[in-house]
């Protein structure tokens, strides 16, 4: 390891200390996996310096970028950087679980991929983003938040859902839809 610190990485300044991290990283591993703190709060799109980064992950050998913070879903998508390395990016998966009082917070997204090893060599396949929501529900008096998948939702489950029962489905999908899909 490079340093006693090596399971963590600080504040996302030091380009010197990533690039040490993911030739380590590189080294000593199948595939590397980086999750970023970044984004803009309540942001659909990444902003330059997200982007900027994942590229400098992508370069230095990240093979997978997991990114949080926004609160807000943003997409998913392959990054490649000048020296021809691929990564695939979530730039952000909003909210898993959450008590957020607007549809922006309470739409997220759930990172699914596939990790294949074949011949001494590892890829990644399959890669999508699977939306979520937060069905939140008054049950004697206390209210409980339950994550779930997107496509679980129904018209019924909404009724029940003292946030949001006034929403429909079909808003849900276009919020994921949207933001799944916003790059600048």
């Amino acid at each position: 390891r490079p340093n006693s610190v090596w399971w963590r990485m600080n504040d996302m300044n030091d380009k010197d200390y990533y690039r040490q991290m993911l030739a380590w990283a590189e080294k000593n591993a199948d595939i590397t996996i980086v999750i970023p703190h970044w984004g803009t709060e309540y942001q659909y799109v990444p902003n330059s310096k997200q982007i900027s980064w994942a590229k400098f992950f992508t370069e230095c050998g990240a093979d997978i970028i997991i990114g949080h913070h926004p609160h807000a879903v943003q997409p998913m998508m392959t990054v490649t950087a000048d020296n021809g390395n691929t990564s695939i990016c979530y730039y952000s998966l909003g909210n898993f679980i959450s008590n957020q009082t607007t549809m922006k917070g309470n739409v997220g997204g759930m990172a699914s991929l596939t990790i294949v090893k074949e011949n001494g060599v590892t890829r990644v396949e399959d890669a999508v983003l699977i939306g979520t929501t937060v069905q939140a529900e008054k049950v004697n008096g206390v209210q409980t938040y339950e994550a779930m998948l997107l496509t679980d939702l129904t018209p019924e489950l909404l009724k029940k859902n003292f946030k949001f029962k006034d929403n429909t489905v079909e808003e849900f999908w276009a919020l994921f839809n949207m933001a799944s899909t916003s790059y600048p």
